[in-house]
């Protein structure tokens, strides 16, 4: 939480607007960019942006409806969203041919 806090204070706060660069930092709303943050605010369950049955993690609606999210951060503050990607990895890891060289 500290880095977001710090962020946010740096941003809203006009800290690093002689920069040039900083006019090009666009604000975005939680669950609408490509990196949805899920963090701890409502467990995922009991939320429209996940859906159980298919392990899809949505962004919010915005237009035109729910839409997968591309990155997921912080899904491991989510106890049933971080139990399956553990499976999904475990299972990722296994199928792996470590004497394959790489590509």
């Amino acid at each position: 939480h500290c880095e977001w806090a710090f962020h946010n204070y740096i941003y809203y706060f006009g800290i690093l607007h002689s920069l040039p660069e900083i006019r090009k930092v666009k604000n975005i709303m939680q669950g609408t960019g490509a990196v949805n943050s899920v963090g701890l605010d409502v467990p995922l369950n009991q939320s429209e942006m996940f859906n159980a049955g298919t392990q899809i993690v949505y962004n919010r609606p915005m237009g035109m409806g729910l839409q997968p999210s591309w990155a997921v951060h912080q899904y491991d503050r989510d106890q049933e969203l971080n139990q399956t990607i553990t499976k999904l990895k475990k299972r990722l890891v296994e199928t792996l041919d470590y004497d394959e060289p790489a590509i």
